[in-house]
């Protein structure tokens, strides 16, 4: 099965922590815009719908929840046109400014039956320091609108790593987010580059803390970034993490597609130009900019970099037969050496897994072990 991206680029202005891209405007015609991405959805049911069915869709950018609810309505009914009985999650990002009471309750008549609220910090003056949108007030209200709405499957996500943090703050946010009672929590790491020892230093320390005290509290790290009590993984991204098929929709959004399972898979990207992408399909034409086959190897460096990221880790058996990849060949002795410093567990069910010590330095034991 398959997941459907739809990448919504806008916010007001240009915002430090953003890491896709983005279009900082406010004069948006929503239903226009939307309009364009339902063609391009039509354009992509026609061409892969009959393939694989989609097992989720998820609303993001930018900040989706900018647009009105009127606007939403063509992309879910363009979705409509792919093999839907699979569906069972379907998931929006939500700015907490954005989430009246209509507003998420308008969400949850379309189908939206998962909210991704960008909370960043339940610290005012962090808020304020990093350009946030919103208060931590705005958050509170809108968590009780989205369960009014009747929704109980809620992230929070919430950022780590940025310069004026400190470990106080940062566990007082956690101590917040375990009080407001959410099913899930993603950890936003603060995109800009870090140049400073100090710094790097204080967040490897965030992490470490977020990861023992979610744990303490019932959350599950099934991936590095992301923490869930039981049931509550977030299934789109569960795809990703599996080398599952994505369509992307929207101005710069990207696609991977790997059906039949036999042949190598290809990518594709859509032209990131706003005015561009609604031209194109005015005119009836594909928005993709980029179209790019896929070979062996690369699948194989990729699978390794995302399986290493979940709990369940790397099954070797499957590597060995799915991407011709034999890691105890080619590293044993590696292997030996990241298990007695403690950073894998044990070999014993084929599996490849880190410690949650191995998590801090997750992206180096993956330089070691992928092919120089």
């Amino acid at each position: 099965m398959a997941g459907l991206y739809i990448h919504i680029p806008f916010r007001n202005r240009d915002r430090a922590y953003d890491d896709a891209f983005v279009s900082a405007r406010t004069d948006v015609n929503y239903e226009a815009f939307t309009d364009a991405m339902a063609r391009e959805i039509y354009q992509q049911a026609e061409s892969h719908g009959g393939e694989l069915p989609l097992r989720s869709v998820y609303a993001g950018g930018g900040r989706p929840s900018l647009a009105p609810l009127e606007a939403m309505v063509p992309l879910l009914r363009a979705v409509n046109q792919f093999e839907t009985d699979h569906i069972d999650e379907v998931s929006a990002e939500l700015s907490p400014r954005d989430a009246t009471q209509r507003y998420v309750k308008g969400l949850t008549t379309m189908g939206f039956n998962r909210l991704v609220v960008s909370a960043l910090s339940f610290n005012d003056a962090e808020l304020n320091v990093i350009g946030a949108p919103h208060t931590t007030h705005d958050v509170y209200e809108c968590l009780k609108h989205v369960r009014a709405a009747g929704i109980e499957n809620i992230s929070l996500d919430v950022t780590f790593g940025w310069p004026e943090s400190t470990l106080n703050s940062w566990k007082q946010t956690l101590e917040t987010v375990v009080e407001c009672e959410v099913p899930h929590v993603t950890l936003l790491e603060w995109p800009a580059h870090v140049t400073d020892e100090a710094q790097e230093l204080l967040r490897t320390k965030q992490y470490r803390y977020a990861l023992q005290y979610l744990q303490e509290h019932g959350f599950e790290p099934y991936e590095i970034s992301h923490f869930a009590q039981p049931g509550y993984r977030s299934k789109h991204n569960e795809n990703y993490w599996a080398h599952g098929s994505f369509l992307g929709i929207g101005p710069a959004a990207h696609s991977f597609w790997w059906y039949p399972e036999s042949e190598n898979p290809r990518r594709w990207a859509n032209v990131q130009d706003v005015e561009e992408y609604a031209h194109l399909l005015a005119q009836g034409q594909s928005p993709v900019s980029v179209r790019q086959a896929v070979d062996r190897n690369t699948l194989a460096e990729e699978y390794l970099m995302l399986r290493l990221r979940v709990i369940e880790g790397l099954d070797m058996t499957y590597y060995r037969r799915r991407y011709s990849v034999d890691l105890k060949a080619e590293h044993g002795a590696l292997l030996d050496r990241l298990h007695e410093n403690d950073l894998i567990r044990a070999f014993d069910d084929d599996r490849l897994r880190l410690t949650d010590a191995g998590r801090l330095v997750c992206n180096q034991i993956v330089r070691r072990l992928l092919p120089e």
